[in-house]
């Protein structure tokens, strides 16, 4: 349902891009911490794609447009997956750069202005952002470091450019790129293969000779509750994560397919051998889910070649 659009701005520095399904009690947290954002109000525009929702996500926009001191444009994108919502905010979007956020990603107030310092400082049209975890019913003690990285906290890099992979969420494009880019695959990604959809598109920016900067100080905190802290989410993540990068793989599909039966393998023995530490057999159980998702990925790909 088409809402009010507020305080429209022509060519603002900022198009914050935010894609959003059935989620609206994160999505009330991530709306509230845009408005912490240390950037004029006047330059930077949101861009929130409701990708079919049927809950009471209008409702909250429109409550959160009413007081928002930016411009707020609600978009009703009705076919499903994350990227194919991502596309209709490139397409709408006014801005010189396009940062991206998720329902469930609070922002830091400097989030803005250190992605742009960023990429003058450095001349890139990419960049990608730190990724920190919160927790807001507890922690589980062995949840951290490669399980951690998992539900996408980022590595501890260095400023500047960087062989980083984009994380999905917290990444800047320059809104040029996309005028010679085709933009996210709809086969990938939330709603349709499930993921991968940043790694492909990272892969043809290397291709194209672009460079992607790291920005530790542009930080977002992803929001992980209970149902994303099991050992059982991060076992199916990591499946369905390896089977879109076998989708995509590139390379000779004999010699991955042999490279993975055999690192599954590995990993199912050290999970089996790990079993009184959760922590390392959680890690391997991940780790060998993720190759036996990569195999079964390579194995369609060949079949649709």
């Amino acid at each position: 349902m088409p809402l009010p659009v507020s305080l429209p701005v022509s060519s603002p520095t900022f198009s914050i891009v935010l894609c959003t399904r059935n989620r609206a009690d994160l999505l009330v947290d991530a709306l509230e911490s845009l408005l912490t954002l240390e950037f004029p109000a006047e330059d930077f525009e949101l861009c929130l794609v409701d990708n079919g929702s049927t809950d009471r996500t209008a409702e909250v926009v429109k409550e959160f447009t009413g007081r928002a001191p930016f411009a707020v444009r609600y978009l009703f994108e009705t076919k499903p997956g994350l990227s194919a919502a991502r596309n209709r905010a490139i397409q709408e979007a006014h801005g010189k750069y396009l940062f991206f956020t998720d329902d469930d990603q609070l922002v830091d107030p400097a989030v803005l202005r250190e992605h742009l310092r960023v990429a003058e400082t450095y001349r890139v049209r990419a960049v990608q952002g730190a990724i920190a975890l919160t927790f807001p019913k507890g922690r589980p003690p062995w949840l951290r470091g490669p399980l951690a990285t998992i539900l996408g906290q980022t590595r501890d890099l260095p400023e500047g450019p960087s062989p980083i992979d984009m994380y999905g969420g917290n990444m800047v494009f320059r809104r040029d790129l996309f005028d010679e880019l085709a933009a996210f695959r709809e086969d990938l990604g939330k709603g349709a293969a499930g993921y991968s959809e940043d790694i492909e598109i990272t892969r043809r920016l290397r291709q194209r000779g672009e460079t992607i900067a790291y920005a530790p100080t542009a930080r977002i905190f992803h929001v992980i509750g209970p149902d994303r802290s099991s050992a059982r989410f991060l076992r199916q993540n990591s499946f369905e994560k390896g089977f879109t990068d076998g989708l995509i793989a590139k390379g000779s599909r004999a010699r991955l397919l042999a490279k993975s039966t055999l690192e599954a393998t590995y990993h199912g023995w050290v999970a089996a051998l790990t079993l009184p530490s959760r922590h390392h057999s959680v890690v391997a159980q991940t780790r060998a889910l993720d190759h036996v998702g990569r195999v079964l990925g390579l194995l369609k790909a060949r079949r649709s070649s």
